[in-house]
């Protein structure tokens, strides 16, 4: 598990690097393939008073329900997220507007091997229905849970919530 002794992220590797570049790629891509004008917010604090969770895994927990909202929200639609927290808790939530999640489908969202929801516009799928499920996996092996609500109201809102002391069981490995 993560401890705050642990040298990583005050002595950085050089997968730094490659990580920015790779992000900013990213972006770009999103920008030209989308049209979705883009910001990159970097997450260094992954230790001590206000959490201790595996920062790459977050990251890519993250990347995953970005890439849903561009791939599912609506073309010209913002994709916004938030951070709150609380003495225990972090929430975080990604919210865009396109077509609502039926909500048949909500149920088995974030089971593997789901795919749900219609694409609005012409945009290239690739998916294989296991980014929601790494999504679950991933908030679980920090002993927090994700949600999501749905409306043609409100848009889409993916809820990831995190304990900043999380539990025993939550430092143990995380594979998929």
């Amino acid at each position: 598990g993560l401890k705050e002794g642990d040298p990583y992220p005050a002595m950085p590797e050089d997968g730094y690097g490659w990580e920015k570049l790779f992000s900013e790629r990213m972006c770009r891509h999103f920008n030209e393939d989308f049209g979705l004008t883009t910001r990159i917010a970097r997450y260094h604090n992954v230790y001590g008073p206000h959490g201790t969770w595996d920062g790459g895994r977050l990251k890519q927990l993250m990347s995953n329900l970005l890439s849903n909202a561009a791939q599912h929200g609506a073309r010209a639609g913002a994709i916004r997220i938030g951070l709150v927290g609380d003495p225990h808790d972090v929430l975080v939530t990604e919210n865009n507007h396109g077509s609502p999640i039926p909500q048949d489908s909500v149920r088995t969202i974030f089971d593997p091997l789901v795919r749900a929801g219609p694409n609005d516009g012409p945009r290239p799928t690739g998916s294989m229905g296991l980014g929601l499920y790494i999504c679950r996996q991933i908030a679980a092996a920090h002993s927090g849970e994700i949600s999501v609500d749905s409306s043609i109201e409100d848009g889409t809102t993916f809820t990831v919530k995190l304990p900043k002391q999380p539990q025993a069981e939550a430092g143990k490995s995380l594979h998929l």
